[in-house]
């Protein structure tokens, strides 16, 4: 259980805190690549997490970390290997059902099957490039043969699917997820890494992605769905976890988090939920984004 502060009494404490926040995710990283990189048979590497976990730094640090270990590192996103959008819209036409762009059967299955197979096999390959703006795919990317000391990081939501999964079984491959887990204590109610996370995406959606509270809240729902029905059941296949949360978060996220919630109508369908978390953050003490080194974890929300 993690007890925030109501106050902090120098800004030197502040700073601190942000120091050890960052301290410590870096530790947690640093244990989980030391474990990977003592595999010299290594060729293939997932790194996974459900929405706004920090995955995408946690890649980045990971891939430089490798690098530091004598590995050759090529990352390739899952989300290159989308089908088209006007395919998912024909499809869910002719099926009656509602179009879901989360399911597993969203991915080219057969065309990751043939990148992990030349990756494996050393062979050249032709890895597609997916344009989410046009929504489909733009072309393909020649990959080298791969040779010894050459590692593929494939990054994406989707690497802990079965489906994703099983192209990659029987192949030397290490599985990495990475999401905030932390239960959280306030004087006015209790936070869950769910609310993090969710607080994270009101965020950056809103820097980031133009989007307006309203709709976080309501795609929020379809990604929880997606979670609970396709993540985290399958979190046993996973060999490395590393908790992304980090102590000084909420501190931070707090007043720009606050102007967006007391934009979503009080009586609205999403009044109570905003009510709630207005009631957490107006208690906590502002730690400044200044005190944010440049390379964090957390840049990924606030910028």
């Amino acid at each position: 259980m993690i007890k925030l502060h109501t106050e902090f009494h120098s800004e030197q404490e502040k700073k601190a805190l942000v120091d050890l926040g960052e301290r410590a995710f870096r530790q947690r990283l640093s244990d989980a690549v030391e474990s990977i990189a003592s595999r010299r048979d290594l060729s293939l590497i997932t790194v996974s997490g459900p929405s706004c976990s920090g995955k995408t730094t946690s890649s980045l640090k990971l891939e430089a970390a490798l690098e530091e270990h004598g590995y050759s590192v090529h990352v390739i996103s899952i989300d290159d290997y989308f089908l088209d959008r006007d395919f998912l819209i024909s499809r869910a036409k002719e099926r009656g059902e509602t179009l879901d762009f989360d399911s597993p059967d969203t991915l080219d299955f057969k065309e990751l099957q043939r990148t992990v197979d030349a990756i494996v096999s050393r062979r050249s390959c032709q890895t597609p490039v997916f344009s989410f703006q046009l929504g489909r795919r733009t072309g393909y990317k020649e990959l080298l043969p791969s040779s010894d000391g050459d590692v593929y990081l494939f990054e994406g939501i989707q690497a802990v699917y079965p489906e994703v999964l099983s192209c990659f079984s029987g192949a030397p491959c290490a599985s990495l997820f990475v999401c905030p887990e932390a239960d959280i204590l306030t004087e006015r109610a209790r936070l869950c890494a769910t609310d993090v996370r969710f607080l994270r995406r009101l965020v950056r959606d809103a820097k980031f992605r133009d989007a307006t509270p309203e709709f976080t809240f309501e795609i929020w729902e379809s990604v929880r769905q997606n979670e609970e029905k396709n993540i985290f059941p399958n979190l046993s296949s996973v060999q490395y976890r590393v908790n992304s949360y980090l102590e000084f978060e909420l501190y931070m996220i707090a007043p720009l988090a606050i102007k967006l919630l007391l934009q979503i109508p009080s009586q609205g369908r999403f009044g109570n939920a905003a009510r709630r978390y207005l009631e957490v953050l107006s208690s906590l003490p502002e730690i400044p984004l200044s005190y944010l080194p440049p390379d964090s974890l957390f840049r990924e929300f606030v910028g």
